[in-house]
């Protein structure tokens, strides 16, 4: 049966990577208990036996869930649920496929000339994978009502999206509910509903020409007349659709060819994110033989792209919030090493530092915004080199990257002051001017909105550049009333260094950024076993982690950036707490975080100790990753360090 053999290939790669036997559980006990799965291979090599048992396994897996399907069908129909499941071998497949995931192996002779390998995986386990497939679509659901309220629409419609094929995949997708402000409600109904109101409120406007030759445009997005946080989309340029623009906080753009004669556009929200699935493992297993849903509601179609009275208003850029004006246990101990870290954090720099400053307007801003419109201007016209005396050399580095992230152009409409609205702030010894809207085309892949942030030092020339943080975020973090404005600042300018970082490769500032000692983790929740390198947790369970020195992460991202074109991270349910250790000024950052590149994508929870006692360069301590949250406890939070 070619599923079968589909699913021996997968198990292969997926079993290649399974811990060995603890040694609790004996040859005996796992042929003749009855409560195992298993299979026997014999070879001439490790790699030959493993084949042979994973073959065996595979077979008698799929038989397994195939059983358990059918006595879950029975009990239903006896209780008296007349629903009918269809039930097929892709379904099964789906099912199988992840259980082997946790399949183990016990080597019972090791050669040289044969090897005898079982491989083996407790009956429970089919269970487990029934009921984790079901939390996965509840977590989905819940990380896409996060995401609607901040009107971070990509994530939304993913997550609701995703959530709703999985549920097509379970034994009886009707009976999963999920709570929602009305009360429970069945996913297969709910979900939907969701997926098409958002996309019904959705409106795009023309925004303007941000460019002489008509060839760059911006759109503006709107949900219920408020700015969209972030929304994907393509568009029909006459040809052909284009790659997918990410929009930012109410802007978007489009890219005409030169002498087209253009008066309408089509769009096409994106919502299905079918590239991205291969992220998760149960979408992975389904991507192949599911059938797609269509929302007709995604498409808006016939958007004019002549520029009325109303639309000339409507370019005008948003303004940030007020408050953003103003301000521009579960884990024991993590196995001591936190705590210790902790506790010997240094003050250099003294504590309350941060707190002493305070953001102040300028009163010449036109010093800093003639310089910004510099800049604009050579990048508008491609004469880069024209306005190197503007930055200092370090700037210029900067500058330089920037511009080569993808092909740079900024969104400023056609004719207007690209600085007319801008807020320029003075902290510290620089002053900030935010911001300038650009996009960043990579030809097949993506196009990106940023929001660049530029940074001046004491010699009024530009030192830095950022790109900004959505407004959702600054929000969060500016909204904080116990929080200093010096506070707000350092945190909102390490976040944009962060993110910015990693999309122009600045290994250096990450260098500088992680102390030499950082406790650096990727890990997930096991039950209790004998494993080393364990995180002791209150509730019992432990943490199967990757420890990495500072030297080997930097390592391993030094050859990231060099085998991918672009790399971008977005952020979503973003929280920071400030942690009480005495007069020190430590900080945890909470975030979902999706790392898009163009080889390789993932999603999980990144959590941040960082301490900006020295407010010029702020350190991380602790770094953590999970790939979802424990059914237990959940995500790391200031609570368990």
């Amino acid at each position: 049966m070619k599923i079968k053999s589909e699913l021996r290939t997968l198990a292969l790669a997926v079993l290649l990577l399974c811990p060995l036997i603890s040694r609790g559980q004996s040859y005996l006990e796992i042929t003749s208990s009855g409560d195992y799965i298993y299979g026997e291979g014999v070879g001439k090599s490790v790699s030959q036996a493993d084949n042979r048992a994973v073959a065996l396994i595979s077979d008698q897996l799929f038989v397994a869930v195939k059983s358990q399907i059918d006595i879950r069908r029975q009990a239903t129909k006896t209780n008296g649920n007349n629903e009918v499941s269809t039930i097929t071998d892709d379904l099964i497949n789906t099912y199988s496929s992840t259980t082997l995931t946790k399949c183990s192996r016990l080597v019972l002779e090791n050669g040289p000339e044969t090897y005898r390998i079982l491989r083996y995986v407790h009956k429970e386990e089919i269970d487990r994978t029934f009921e984790a497939r079901e939390q996965k679509i509840l977590e989905m659901i819940r990380i896409a009502e996060q995401a609607e309220k901040e009107r971070k629409y990509d994530m939304a419609l993913k997550h609701y999206y995703w959530a709703q094929i999985l549920t097509n995949t379970l034994l009886y997708p009707g009976e999963l509910q999920c709570d929602t402000p009305d009360g429970p409600s069945r996913v297969v109904l709910w979900v939907p509903i969701r997926i098409k109101s958002i996309l019904d409120s959705l409106e795009f406007s023309f925004g303007g020409y941000a460019s002489e030759d008509g060839t760059l445009a911006t759109l503006h997005l709107t949900s219920g007349g408020e700015p969209v946080t972030a929304l994907d989309y393509t568009y029909w340029d006459g040809i052909d659709w284009s790659s997918t623009v990410r929009a930012k906080d109410g802007l978007g753009a489009i890219e005409l060819r030169a002498n087209a004669e253009v008066k309408s556009i089509n769009v096409r929200i994106e919502y299905a994110y079918e590239d991205e699935m291969h992220i998760d493992s149960d979408l992975r297993a389904i991507s192949d033989f599911i059938t797609p849903i269509s929302y007709k509601e995604a498409y808006k179609n016939g958007i004019s792209l002549k520029e009325t009275k109303a639309a000339k208003q409507s370019a005008k850029p948003t303004k940030e919030s007020a408050s953003h004006r103003r301000t521009s246990s579960k884990v024991n101990n993590v196995s001591r090493e936190v705590e210790e870290k902790v506790a010997t954090i240094g003050t250099e720099g003294g504590a309350g530092v941060v707190d002493a400053f305070e953001l102040a307007t300028v009163s010449d801003k036109s010093r800093y915004t003639q310089t910004v419109g510099k800049v604009v201007a050579a990048i508008q016209r491609r004469d880069y080199e024209a306005v190197r005396d503007c930055f200092t050399p370090e700037g210029y580095g900067i500058y330089s990257r920037l511009l080569k992230y993808g092909r740079a152009r900024t969104l400023v409409r056609e004719g207007a002051d690209a600085t007319a609205d801008m807020d320029v702030m003075a902290f510290a010894e620089g002053v900030y001017c935010r911001s300038i809207p650009m996009q960043f085309s990579f030809p097949g892949n993506k196009k990106f909105v940023e929001n660049v942030v530029f940074e001046f030092d004491g010699s009024g020339k530009i030192s830095s550049l950022q790109f900004g943080l959505e407004r959702t975020s600054l929000e969060g973090i500016t909204s904080k009333k116990q929080w200093s404005d010096g506070a707000k600042m350092v945190i909102i300018n390490f976040l944009e260094n962060y993110k910015t970082a990693f999309a122009l490769e600045r290994l250096d500032y990450l260098q500088s950024v992680f102390s030499e000692d950082a406790l650096i983790i990727t890990g997930r929740v096991v039950r209790p076993t004998t494993i080393e390198n364990q995180i002791n947790l209150q509730n019992r369970q432990y943490i199967e982690y990757n420890r990495q020195t500072k030297e080997e992460y930097m390592g391993n991202l030094k050859r990231n950036f060099a085998a991918n074109e672009y790399i971008n991270l977005r952020f979503s349910t973003l929280r920071v707490s400030k942690m009480n250790r005495g007069d020190k000024q430590i900080y945890f950052l909470e975030v979902k975080q999706d790392y898009y590149s163009s080889n390789y994508g993932d999603t999980g929870y990144l959590t941040l100790l960082f301490d900006v006692e020295d407010y010029r360069k702020p350190i991380i301590h602790v770094r953590t990753w999970q790939p979802e949250p424990d059914p237990n406890f959940g995500i790391f939070s200031p609570g368990d360090f």
